[in-house]
């Protein structure tokens, strides 16, 4: 798995009337959240480091199962606190979390060190994911309606164009897309940890999505969800201006389908894209 950076910077837009008389804004938009691993990223950027003001992040996250913990790493951060421990462990593929349960001492129980057996990487998650602790943890996460109501999402979009008084993270609980609508979403508590929440075609999940463990009780049962989509270019057009350095983060796993959608966008709307591969975090 790669992430993308891709640095955009709209040449024409309609910019919101609340930004007249507002200077250039420093703004970060990560496009696929998940467990807040890519949360303050952008602090690792050396043109970010050389820039002055408050920054304006928007932390995007199509799981309606992780949106609740985002959130609370936002109101921490804010608050001047550290990010707080994650519920279950804080990965977004099989080999982070391989690595993640070699290491921590509850979970390596289920690990053998220098395997590289496929089978056995599934005996891993497998016996990870039937852990009494583990299924206690999982089936404690709930989704919050509110951070995904219409009503939550449309507001939160529409503080891009805000004039910034100080630092501030906004978590938006929706997929980043290449159109505005519904995404239907597939991948229980287990995928989230180990590739991400995918989307549906048809009604089919596609290859790859874990087998969901059948003891999960509560909302961390659900394995297909329906959430918000939202055109990120388009929005990107609307609010960002020509003279503002614009740093998206996008975790090419959980938004794949949308990837050749945003550059198609990026070219036709006639934004400046460049891009940089690195590991994920």
């Amino acid at each position: 798995e790669v992430t993308m950076y891709l640095l955009l910077a709209p040449l024409v837009a309609a910019y919101p009337h609340t930004l007249a008389g507002c200077g250039p804004r420093n703004m970060y938009v990560d496009l696929g959240a998940s467990w807040c691993n890519t949360l303050q990223l952008h602090t690792q950027l050396e043109e970010a480091a050389a820039r002055s003001g408050p920054w304006m992040v928007f932390a995007f996250e199509a799981a309606p199962l992780i949106a609740p913990y985002l959130e609370s790493c936002a109101v921490e951060l804010a608050a001047g606190r550290p990010i707080p421990p994650a519920p279950v462990p804080p990965t977004g593929s099989t080999a982070d979390f391989l690595e993640y349960v070699r290491s921590h001492d509850k979970l390596r129980v289920c690990s053998k060190e220098g395997v590289r057996d496929p089978t056995r990487w599934r005996h891993i998650k497998k016996c990870v994911f039937a852990l009494p602790e583990m299924v206690r943890n999982m089936t404690s996460l709930s989704a919050d309606p509110v951070l995904g109501s219409r009503e939550t999402v449309d507001a939160r979009l529409a503080a891009a164009g805000q004039c910034p008084e100080r630092h501030s993270i906004t978590v938006i609980n929706a997929a980043a897309s290449d159109e505005n609508g519904t995404a239907r979403m597939g991948g229980g508590i287990e995928q989230l940890m180990v590739g991400g929440s995918k989307p549906l075609f048809a009604g089919r999940a596609p290859a790859g999505l874990y087998m969901h463990n059948e003891s999960i009780g509560g909302e961390a049962h659900r394995s297909r969800w329906n959430v918000r989509s939202v055109d990120i270019v388009r929005w990107i057009e609307h609010n960002v201006r020509p003279e503002e350095p614009f740093h998206a983060q996008l975790r090419t796993w959980s938004v794949r389908r949308t990837l050749t959608g945003l550059y198609v966008s990026c070219m036709g709307l006639g934004l400046l894209c460049a891009q940089d591969g690195r590991r994920g975090l």
